[in-house]
């Protein structure tokens, strides 16, 4: 565990999830009975999450809008979260964590006090958001276990209240403590997976940043020597610049669909969550409401914000390189050196799908979609 610095924390959620995919055990029946537990709660979550959508299927055909907001506004987060366990299982994402690793390992042992002070405040960074996104997130759960079953139960009411609505192939109200159960254990997986999702993507695009800072470090601090070793320092720099584009593009492909849907989604939940707020009826239902719908706009603007950051930095490459000694190099050192500021004039970007790039200005679009939708949400009823 202490060998890894910026994953620290979503490694642990991660393999409290049943996700991380690295092992993490020399004995090979721990690693094992981890495999199995990771199935089981994967499996119990999803069909959890299968309930909840024919729930929503059937609230369809009713008019109530407050049970329909109530519905959508767990099972969509509840969905993506799931989803993204299944995508950080598969495709590029454990060969991007295996590089993480590998490359977090070189800079921590070099040699450049500069360059391993910097990286230390980028994991500080991550370690302090981590604690921000765990606690905000754990609040939320333990409002939503509030609202949905302790203030419901002090009403006294002849329906027992649930903490989401889900349609399991029981008798909910009358095998009461069975569904409890289950919801309890759903909630805590589903608060598990969304602070993972968070914290990795968090960790993911820090570290991209990190390296980008990093290599302009390295080219503020180029300095003339003989032409021989000038082009071979310019080399390095150039494999380095490559190798954080590689690993930005592979991100990227392994993602975009999944910040498409995200993205698309978050307006309805969003408005969901918002027409809850509106039509609370008590303190706890109103708190609960407040901290999700915090906690919604709160992810977008990690994404949208750190995936801008990444663009910004890329393109401060160039200006890295400006600073240095370069105009004293030899004429094959120059050329080489204006490639770099040529490459980094085209700024690395996270993509939504095959569309537009992420940025701050996706979190408006999805907050004025979302404010529509609130708007036929009231109309409605």
């Amino acid at each position: 565990m202490s060998k890894i610095q910026i994953l620290r924390q979503a490694r642990i959620l991660m393999i409290v999830g049943g996700v991380w995919k690295i092992p993490f055990s020399k004995n090979p029946n721990i690693y094992t009975l981890y495999k199995i537990y990771a199935y089981v709660i994967q499996l119990f979550y999803v069909l959890v999450a299968c309930c909840m959508f024919i729930e929503f299927f059937y609230l369809l055909n009713s008019e109530d809008v407050k049970k329909l907001t109530d519905n959508l506004k767990i099972t969509i987060s509840c969905s993506l979260v799931a989803v993204k366990a299944l995508i950080f299982q598969a495709g590029a994402f454990p060969k991007l964590v295996k590089n993480m690793i590998a490359e977090e390992k070189n800079i921590l042992e070099s040699s450049n006090d500069e360059i391993k002070t910097l990286y230390w405040k980028f994991v500080s960074y991550i370690n302090k958001c981590a604690t921000g996104i765990l606690v905000v997130a754990g609040v939320t759960a333990v409002l939503l276990v509030i609202a949905g079953s302790v203030i419901g139960l002090m009403n006294k009411s002849e329906t027992k209240p649930m903490l989401f609505l889900a349609h399991f192939p029981f008798d909910q109200q009358k095998h009461y403590k069975a569904s409890m159960i289950i919801q309890m254990i759903s909630v805590v997986i589903a608060t598990t997976y969304f602070c993972m999702s968070q914290i990795f993507y968090l960790c993911i695009l820090t570290f991209v940043k990190a390296k980008l800072k990093i290599l302009q470090v390295h080219l503020k601090h180029f300095k003339n020597e003989s032409g021989i070793s000038n082009v071979k320092k310019i080399n390095n720099f150039i494999k380095l610049h490559q190798n954080i584009i590689s690993f930005v593009g592979d991100l990227n492909k392994s993602i975009k669909y999944l910040l498409l849907i995200e993205f698309l989604l978050s307006s309805v939940n969003i408005a969901s969550v918002t027409y809850q707020l509106i039509s609370a009826s008590t303190i706890a239902d109103l708190l609960f409401s407040f901290t999700y719908l915090m906690l919604l706009i709160g992810q977008l603007f990690i994404l949208a914000w750190h995936a801008n950051e990444i663009k910004v930095e890329s393109i401060a490459v160039s200006d890295a390189i400006y600073q240095s000694h370069w105009y004293e190099t030899d004429i094959n050192t120059q050329k080489l050196i204006f490639m770099i500021i040529l490459r980094s004039h085209r700024p690395l970007l996270l993509t939504i799908g095959p569309f537009k790039p992420l940025t701050t200005h996706t979190v408006i679009s999805v907050m004025n979609a979302a404010y529509s939708f609130i708007m036929v949400m009231t109309s409605s009823n």
